[in-house]
């Protein structure tokens, strides 16, 4: 009787352990598996606004001539305008007003200027670090016609130092 009962408390041990260990292990599996999706999934890129265009650019010169309309104006404070290389398009959104690809050099107006912003503007956040020549960046470049002109106003509301 008595090794009945050690047989029967040990198998119903065994059969414990073995489904704990077959919990464990799917779980585990689950874990990988889910892993695994989460490196898979493709980020789906956000849509270009329209009248937008995306590029990588250089800065080829600023125009040092303070253009600002007010004493609120950024530009009445620091530079604003300068003649960008597009080094490459990254897409384009609807309506865009002009053709554009790498190499083309631009005129474009940094409506936050090309200082940083940092002091100058502190409500902007993230700050914008400035550019100089040479100075490599992503930005969307917004394109519009003004009226009674033929070429389009470029300009850019933020970028990215690259």
């Amino acid at each position: 009787m008595k090794q009945t009962h050690h047989l029967l408390v040990s198998i119903l041990t065994g059969i414990l352990f073995i489904g704990c260990g077959a919990s464990n292990q799917e779980s585990q599996n689950s874990q990988q598996v889910k892993e695994a999706k989460e490196r898979m999934a493709i980020a789906t890129p956000l849509p270009i606004p329209p009248n937008n265009c995306k590029v990588i650019a250089t800065v080829e010169s600023i125009d040092k001539t303070l253009k600002g309309s007010s004493e609120k104006d950024p530009c009445g404070k620091a530079p604003c305008m300068a003649t960008v290389r597009i080094d490459s398009v990254l897409g384009f959104g609807s309506a865009f007003p002009s053709s554009m690809s790498a190499g083309k050099k631009i005129q474009v107006k940094f409506a936050l200027t090309l200082s940083s912003t940092k002091e100058m503007l502190p409500e902007v956040t993230p700050a914008l670090p400035g550019l100089s020549v040479g100075s490599r960046f992503e930005a969307l470049i917004d394109g519009s016609i003004e009226m009674g002109k033929t070429e389009p106003l470029f300009t850019i509301y933020g970028y990215e130092k690259k």
